[in-house]
This record gives structure tokens, C-alpha cells and sequence, in this order.
């Protein structure tokens, strides 16, 4: 297979140079069998089914070691310099390459950064960037040399001390995090005073940027200063193992993306899908408002295959052509480790994301939080469709070996059937659901009052 994106390395970290695989491990406090080099595809390459495989496809951890890499790359197109040319768009010219996949540089020193900042051309094409040291400096680290990274296409996404000075940090091509569609918007939208009020949420100790929205439950809730799902706040907040990785499938304005970024700890790490624009705008102000430093936020939406649909307001709508369009890949794409919980809330697709989480969940043996409508009175999804939905989704779970528990009208967990020890407690005070004879109108809590008697993991 030929592929053209090239991997350059200093020769003086070519050897064992973490990458963002590594990086996974690191963050969410999995042992590191092995240091991985960048591994996708080229830019326009295509699956067996047509699709596009990119970046998003393959995610931020897919990766090989060098010798990995040899075999799928053309060696030739591994590049190991001693140090970076002066310019590296004549370089590249020179050398026939358009882009880049991944891009260590050494920096210990800003003559690097300098370098890149006279190849404007290449820059808008590199992938990703590893800085292996870097001084330690916040407002640098996320902002180096007047931030010519972020008006290149490039967003920081996390750093770690290699020495008492110097970080290790890692930069991304922003279209990992959202379209072209997306960042327009973004780029001509932002949250002013007068549509928006700053809330504060005593009971989770949250604060939220909200507007009114009158269509928006979450938001109703929120501005009403009421706790929103708490139960399942409480169920999260004692399922997610410190240190580990969880994922906010459907993250609206990050209410529970805050909750969970503070129960993994600086040490772990949260990834929150979120498609619709203008939530995700909201997420983003939402997360940084709340110091939430270990979240990775991402205006795509989670399913069985990598392709495009249309969302309309909150649901995915794949018969229809008119509407927001948005990026949908499949969660196994992403090839993620130490996953502790996974909280679903995506309007009647969750069958879609489960399917394109199989390997994943199989992996990992997660704690699956989700909402499944089933019997409930709404305008756009008929009962009958919720039933069919309803019964493909708790069948699917069981073929995973999961158990299904009610708990809260169409909220449930599903847990591994093998008898871990962090499950045990909870299977014990939960309702094991019945899906032929659930409905949601006649549920009637018997667990509200145990809630605080699960010991914490």
C-alpha cells in the first residue's frame, strides 16, 4: 500500500519517542508496553466501503513502533534529520511532499519554532506535532510564539514534565476536533452577555454559560438552578476509576463531562462527542470555565461506519438531506484503552454507537450509562420505533455479555455479566431490568435511598 504522509524525526529522539498512543497511556495511567510512532493513512485514502480514512478515522492513538512503521511506509518516507532545515516549505518542495503526519521536534530551545514559523505552507498540512522539551510555561505551552501554531490549523492538546523545566507537549490539526462547517462556525459565533448568563450549580459545584432556549430541556432544567440526572451523576461520579479514561457520548453543554473530568483526576482523561454546532461551542466555553484541563472535545458524533449525516436541533437524521451536516465515525476507530465508563445520551441512535463500539466495550469492560426511549409520548419518534430500537439495543448489549439495570425511567446501566469486583456492589442494589414487561411510566425507585451506600471504587 503506498501511502504519502511522512513522519519526520530528529535522529536524537527518533528511538522510544512517545507519541500520542504513549500519550494515552500516560494520561489515563496505563503501563506503556511500547513507544509508538504516528500510524494512519494518507489523506484521501479509502476503506473497502469507500469511506474516507483520515485522521478522525484512525484517531489520535492508532500508531506502530518505527519498525511497524517501516512495513507500511515506504522507509524512504521516514525521514530522521539531525535538525530541522531552515525552511521547511522549500524542503518539503524540494523533496516532492504536501504533507505531513507527524512532526517530533527536540525544543529544547525556541529555534525550532522559529523555523516553522517561516513555513507557513507545510504547516497547514502537518497532522500533528510532538515537542519532546519544552519549556514549562502554561500560557506558552498553549500559546507559543504569539500562538502561530493555533493560526496554522493546530489546537494544543495536552503536555506532561519530562524535567523540572521542560514539558513534553502535543498539538493537533484541528480537523481531528471538527469540519470545515464547524470551524466557520465557530470562527462567526461567539457567546455574548446579553444571550447568555453565567449559572452556578451548588449541588455539583458547576458554573455553565446558558441561554434560553425553550426547546432544550437540559437547559430548562439548568436555569431553573435544579440538579439535572443526578442519579446518574451519582452512578458516574462512583462507576469512573480514578485515572482512567471515560467518554461523554452526547455531551450537549458538558454538564456531565465536568463530573466526570473531576473523578478521573489530572492523571486520567475525558473524551466528549459532541455534533451540534452550537452545543459544542457552548461545551467548549462550558469546560474551560470549569478548569476541566483533561478533556478532549469533539464536534463529531459516534456510529457503526465513518460517513456524514444530517442532524437536525439534537437527532441524527440519515433519510434526510437538509440540516446540519455532521462527521460520524465509529468509536473503535479510535482504539481506546483503560476505558472505566461510558455515558450515552444521543436521541435514539444508540444502537449505531453501541454497534461501532463493540471492540472497544469488549476491550475494556466499561460501565455503560445510557438512555433508551421506550413507551414515551413524543411528536418525532413514534412508540413503535422506540420498542424496535429499544429491543435491538438491550439484545446487543447481551450479546457483549452485559446485564441491563433500570435506573431512572429510560436510563439504565449496563455492566459486565462477569463478576468484577468494582460491579459487584451495584449489581446487588440495582433493578435487573426486564426488557418484555419495562415501561418507564410505572417505575417506581427502590434505589434512591441506597445511593449513598456504594462504597466508592
Amino acid at each position: 500500500m503506498n501511502f504519502d504522509g511522512k513522519i519526520f524525526c530528529p535522529s536524537s529522539v527518533a528511538e522510544g519517542a512517545p507519541n500520542l498512543e504513549s500519550l494515552q497511556a500516560r494520561a489515563t495511567g496505563v503501563p506503556e508496553e511500547r513507544f509508538v510512532l504516528w500510524g494512519g493513512v494518507r489523506w484521501g485514502e479509502k476503506d473497502a466501503e469507500g469511506n474516507s480514512l483520515d485522521l478522525t478515522a484512525r484517531g489520535i492513538t492508532s500508531g506502530y513502533s518505527l519498525e511497524e512503521l517501516k512495513k507500511i511506509w515506504p522507509e524512504s518516507q521516514i525521514w530522521t534529520l539531525d535538525d530541522l532545515p531552515p525552511n521547511l516549505d522549500q524542503w518539503s518542495e524540494a523533496h516532492g511532499i504536501s504533507h505531513i503526519d507527524l512532526l517530533l521536534l527536540q525544543s529544547s530551545n525556541t529555534s525550532d519554532l522559529d523555523k516553522l514559523k517561516n513555513s507557513k505552507s507545510i504547516l497547514h498540512n502537518i497532522k500533528a506535532i510532538f515537542l519532546n522539551h519544552f519549556q514549562l510555561n502554561r500560557s506558552s505551552i498553549k500559546f507559543p510564539q504569539n500562538n502561530f501554531l493555533h493560526w496554522s490549523g493546530l489546537s494544543y492538546l495536552t503536555h506532561w514534565p519530562t524535567d523540572n523545566l521542560n514539558s513534553a507537549v502535543i498539538y493537533i490539526n484541528n480537523d481531528y476536533y471538527y469540519n470545515s462547517e464547524t470551524k466557520k462556525f465557530l470562527e462567526n459565533n461567539y457567546m455574548s452577555n446579553d444571550k447568555y448568563r453565567l449559572i452556578y450549580q451548588g449541588n455539583y459545584n458547576h458554573y455553565y454559560y446558558i441561554d434560553e432556549d425553550p426547546n432544550d430541556s437540559i437547559k430548562t432544567v439548568l436555569n431553573t438552578r435544579e440538579g439535572y440526572e443526578w442519579v446518574q451523576s451519582v452512578f458516574m461520579e462512583q462507576l469512573i476509576r480514578p485515572n482512567s479514561l471515560a467518554l461523554d457520548v452526547g455531551s450537549h453543554i458538558g454538564f456531565h463531562a465536568i463530573t466526570m473530568s473531576r473523578r478521573v483526576g489530572p492523571s486520567g482523561a475525558v473524551i466528549a462527542f459532541e455534533p451540534n454546532n452550537k452545543l459544542y461551542m457552548e461545551n467548549l466555553y462550558n469546560l474551560q470555565l470549569n478548569h476541566c484541563d483533561n478533556v478532549i472535545s469533539i464536534c463529531k458524533a459516534l456510529g457503526d461506519t465513518t460517513k456524514k449525516a444530517v442532524m437536525k436541533k439534537i437527532k441524527i437524521e440519515e433519510e434526510e438531506t437538509e440540516g446540519e451536516t455532521v462527521d460520524i465515525i465509529p468509536l473503535d476507530s479510535l482504539n481506546l484503552n483503560n476505558v472505566s465508563c461510558i455515558k450515552i445520551d444521543v436521541e435514539n441512535y444508540e444502537y449505531f454507537v453501541l454497534k461501532g463500539a463493540k471492540e472497544t466495550i469488549l476491550r475494556n469492560r466499561p460501565a455503560i450509562i445510557f438512555e433508551c426511549f421506550i413507551n414515551c409520548d413524543f411528536d418525532d419518534i413514534t412508540q413503535e420505533n422506540q420498542k424496535i430500537n429499544f429491543d435491538r439495543v438491550m439484545l446487543l448489549l447481551q450479546s457483549y455479555n452485559y446485564e441491563i439495570f433500570a435506573l431512572y425511567n429510560c436510563d439504565f446501566i449496563a455492566l459486565p455479566i462477569e463478576d468484577h469486583e468494582w460491579c459487584s456492589p451495584f449489581k446487588n442494589r440495582l433493578i435487573r431490568l426486564d426488557v418484555s414487561h419495562y415501561d418507564p411510566k410505572m417505575w417506581n425507585s427502590t434505589i434512591i435511598g441506597k445511593l449513598n451506600y456504594i462504597p466508592r471504587i
